[in-house]
């Protein structure tokens, strides 16, 4: 699936992103998620997000209300999500 996937967007990197927002499209992702579930390097990921908001498929936010996955944090913090 990610050989077809690699095949039509370009890169492997740009398809596993997509993957991600396609299969939980209702869902939003800090880059901190994003950079655990891709396994990639933050360069990389940062450069097909300005890619995707360039082009109009993602946009980014700040949210307030958005809960981290870390234990240390017991309240809401400011995070940009996509």
């Amino acid at each position: 699936m990610t050989q077809i996937l690699e095949q039509l967007f370009g890169s492997i990197p740009r398809a596993k992103i997509l993957k991600i927002f396609f299969r939980n499209s209702d869902a939003f992702f800090s880059f901190d998620d994003l950079k655990k579930q891709t396994r990639m390097n933050s360069h990389k990921i940062t450069q097909e997000l300005r890619g995707f908001i360039k082009v109009g498929i993602l946009r980014k936010t700040m949210r307030t209300d958005y809960l981290t996955h870390t234990k240390k944090s017991k309240k809401a913090k400011k995070t940009e999500i996509f």
